[in-house]
């Protein structure tokens, strides 16, 4: 299995490889973002094709990473009072659960008894 994932991920790099040479004019080429608003024209410098994409990709990671950490932190606080409580429950289940009384001697069986009996 490690061999088979070693083949895709050469391949994988060998694609990208090829895929940046063909395109190294285009990914090299400036460009500059426009943000017009009726107050203000914005623009940034020229960048190459590259940058502007890398820096897109890695803000995107970072957003969904951001929105992903608050329903974590919900879902783990959640489970840590549900399992105090689970603690709590079976705290008072055992504190509640009183020993079975013994009795002073066991049961004797019918053929003790018949045999203890001097009148049978």
């Amino acid at each position: 299995m490690t061999n088979l994932k070693f083949i895709l991920y050469s391949f994988l790099f060998i694609l990208f490889l090829l895929f940046i040479v063909q395109n190294y004019s285009t990914l090299t080429a400036p460009h500059s973002l426009h943000l017009n608003l009726m107050l203000a024209n914005l623009e940034t410098v020229p960048l190459p094709f590259y940058i502007l994409a890398l820096t897109l990709f890695f803000l995107g990671f970072f957003l969904a990473l951001l929105l992903s950490i608050f329903p974590k932190k919900k879902l783990k606080k959640e489970l840590r009072d549900c399992r105090q409580q689970n603690r709590e429950l079976e705290q008072r289940l055992i504190a509640r659960a009183e020993p079975a009384p013994r009795s002073a001697s066991p049961q004797a069986t019918p053929a003790e008894a018949v045999k203890n009996n001097p009148q049978g």
